[in-house]
């Protein structure tokens, strides 16, 4: 998971899902155009609550059918008229199984946390989730302990605090609090920060051991005041 501007930008805006027409009908102009018409739609980011709520519910077959399809209608705004012409919360929930997830994936996924397709369970969150802790902690850890969103969301929490973590002016979720894939993000960015504090300790601790002491800190004093360019 790398921490960019562009994965920022991604994990905070709407995400374009487009289900077309099954059959030959879906093939034809006029099935192009109803898909692009009625059946594209732009859902809004999951939040952090919204996810963790999700996610305690990923043990329980019947709470988890239900947590989702809360969190589909949340995210899937629609008027009464555009539901009766094409759901998108009944379309995706009678999709095959296959399609589903692909979907589902579609909106769980951290931008830039590329997932190991090989490896991944038949459940689109705790694929997800799996994704994730790998990204965080390597792909070899991706099954064993290592962080959970709950813990990323409590990081952020007290790095930025609950003006940034719930903020309807700023997020463009339903109930205006960060998009998890945000709260992941700006997790992994405070991992960086902990680990250039620490390269400071152990560059400290290199220059103090090298052997031309002279020249290791000239190069540490070029790095730290570099030269204006003079045009």
């Amino acid at each position: 998971m790398r921490y960019t501007a562009a994965a920022l930008t991604a994990a905070a805006r709407p995400v374009t899902v487009s289900i077309p027409v099954a059959g030959r009908v879906g093939a034809s102009w006029l099935g192009r155009w109803w898909t692009r018409r009625f059946r594209t739609w732009a859902a809004r980011p999951i939040s952090t609550p919204q996810m963790l709520a999700l996610q305690a519910t990923s043990g329980d077959v019947l709470q988890y059918a239900v947590a989702l399809a809360g969190v589909l209608r949340a995210v899937f705004p629609a008027s009464r008229l555009q539901r009766l012409v094409s759901d998108p919360v009944r379309i995706i929930l009678q999709l095959p199984a296959e399609l589903q997830r692909s979907v589902l994936q579609a909106l769980v996924t951290v931008p830039g946390s590329g997932i190991d397709e090989s490896r991944q369970s038949d459940d689109p969150i705790e694929r997800a989730r799996q994704a994730q802790r790998g990204a965080v902690h390597g792909a070899a850890r991706a099954r064993g302990a290592a962080p959970s969103l709950a813990i990323a969301a409590l990081t952020v929490r007290a790095a930025f605090g609950e003006s940034w973590y719930y903020a309807p002016q700023r997020w463009a979720t339903v109930d205006g609090y960060a998009p998890f894939g945000v709260a992941w993000l700006e997790y992994v960015g405070l991992q960086a920060l902990e680990a250039r504090q620490r390269l400071a300790v152990a560059d400290g601790y290199a220059l103090a051991n090298a052997k031309d002491v002279k020249a290791a800190r000239l190069a540490l004093q070029q790095a730290a005041y570099p030269t204006d360019l003079v045009s």
